[in-house]
């Protein structure tokens, strides 16, 4: 016999994290949430049994959560988007693969032709919610990678530029810039920004051998981080 019990049961730790994080008003109220809970949501998960990749995956979707809530509070805060724009994570959570030992690895793409001073006010919403994500635990990337970075932000044009070109070049930075390029996922905005230019550089990527032989050089050569 089922147990009306079951259906009361208090939600799984990232789903309960998540609500509340909905339910916050301000950027103050949202960190007073997420600060306390968001790094111990991993080892809650494993606890109940969850395995290591489906744990990243709930957890990377959480960070997600967060950062879309940021992102709506922080827009509101700045008066409004001059724009349409997407917000894009790479490296491991680009990947679904965060844990709480990753940094911030993020990048903001926008619609062409959009008023001047628009890149300003895309790189102050970058830098709030960059520094809110530091506050929760999660640090800006050493290396730059960064919406708030001019290399990491522009219009579908420049990203275009970006992406296309560093596939026609074989240094290793630029292979490992690439890299992050193929990385990239809308967390927040409309996918079609990006979607129409990742679709080109996979057709380009695959009909150079010399890009393929420089990304495999690059896999053998990274050195895996320490266990922890």
């Amino acid at each position: 016999m089922c147990s009306d019990q079951i259906i009361d049961a208090p939600p799984l730790p990232d789903l309960a994290l998540c609500r509340r994080l909905s339910a916050a008003g301000t950027p103050r109220e949202l960190l007073a949430s997420a600060v306390p809970d968001l790094m111990a949501i991993p080892a809650r998960l494993d606890a109940l049994g969850f395995r290591p990749v489906a744990t990243a995956r709930r957890f990377t979707a959480v960070i997600d959560h967060l950062t879309r809530c940021l992102l709506s509070l922080r827009a509101e805060e700045l008066g409004g988007a001059p724009g349409s724009y997407a917000w894009l994570a790479a490296g491991s959570q680009g990947r679904g693969e965060q844990t709480p030992h990753t940094d911030q690895d993020t990048a903001l793409i926008h619609a062409d032709g959009l008023p001047p001073g628009a890149s300003d006010w895309f790189r102050q919403l970058a830098v709030r919610v960059g520094d809110d994500l530091a506050a929760c635990g999660i640090p800006t990337c050493a290396g730059g990678v960064s919406a708030a970075n001019a290399d990491w932000q522009g219009d579908v044009s420049t990203w275009r530029e970006r992406i296309l070109s560093s596939l026609t070049r074989t240094d290793p930075v630029s292979v490992r810039r690439t890299a992050h390029y193929f990385d990239l996922r809308t967390i927040a905005g409309p996918p079609e920004l990006l979607e129409p230019i990742r679709g080109q550089a996979v057709r380009l990527a695959r009909s150079r051998e010399r890009y393929s032989q420089m990304n495999a050089g690059k896999i053998l050569s990274d050195t895996p981080p320490p266990l922890r």
